[in-house]
């Protein structure tokens, strides 16, 4: 799995505090359970980069160093085991609930140290499907997918490696939209492979600011003006049924 990542983090007047851009690699491992009339879907993915960040320090000095990322997230969803014909093909729906931790190890640079933030979030989720075969007697299949996610629960750990002491902050509601377009073959109904194109959009609130302790004493003000993060793929998966 190949990624483009580019996430900013503004403030409500534009000002963009940092971003970062770059390519991530990963994988996936994905797996289904047909107990008719309910198919039960897990995903586990993974990807890792290092990316160009530009941002500014605690004074408002612009700098530029690295970002090691790295994503994951787990997913099950439910949803009927057989779709409904639409449109010359298969329509198919899926709930579920996933959980998803977004670290990023800021390296340090001439003008700040280093940091590391680790985002988790858990959300729900909601999402259709829609398959259709390249003809009557075809393995091969083109699919589209349409998902929308939003959060239920969120934290932010902010490590400042002994600067500051480690905080938590709570950023405010978050949701995410997910879009595929694939083509799959499937030698047979219990396993098939397929290459798909994606695009994720996420959006994370802000969150109130927090006073950062050193030695029991108040160092600093840190807050969260929230951000988007956007992710454009191409991968290829396998999928078994049982």
């Amino acid at each position: 799995m190949q990624q483009r990542y580019h996430a900013a983090e503004a403030t409500p007047s534009g000002f963009v505090f940092d971003s970062e851009q770059g390519s991530l690699q990963g994988g996936q491992i994905e797996a289904g359970i047909a107990t008719d009339p309910i198919l039960t879907h897990f995903v586990y993915r993974t990807s890792a980069g290092n990316l160009a960040y530009q941002g500014h320090n605690q004074i408002g000095l612009p700098l530029r160093t690295r970002t090691d990322l790295r994503l994951s997230e787990l997913r099950l969803g439910l949803g009927p085991s057989r779709t409904w014909p639409v449109g010359g093909g298969g329509l198919g729906g899926e709930l579920g609930a996933a959980e998803q931790q977004i670290k990023r190890d800021i390296l340090p640079s001439p003008m700040s140290g280093p940091l590391t933030e680790t985002m988790r979030t858990r959300s729900l989720f909601v999402g259709a499907s829609w398959l259709r075969p390249l003809s009557r007697a075809s393995r091969f299949s083109c699919i589209t997918s349409l998902q929308y996610q939003r959060s239920r629960s969120r934290e932010l750990r902010v490590d400042a490696h002994g600067a500051v002491d480690t905080l938590t902050l709570y950023p405010g509601a978050a949701s995410a939209w997910l879009a595929d377009l694939g083509l799959r073959y499937a030698p047979s109904p219990a396993w098939w492979l397929q290459i798909n194109a994606g695009y994720t959009s996420m959006r994370f609130g802000t969150a109130s600011p927090r006073i950062a302790m050193r030695a029991g004493m108040p160092a600093a003000i840190v807050s969260y003006p929230g951000s988007s993060q956007n992710i454009r793929e191409i991968g290829l998966a396998a999928t078994l049924v049982l």
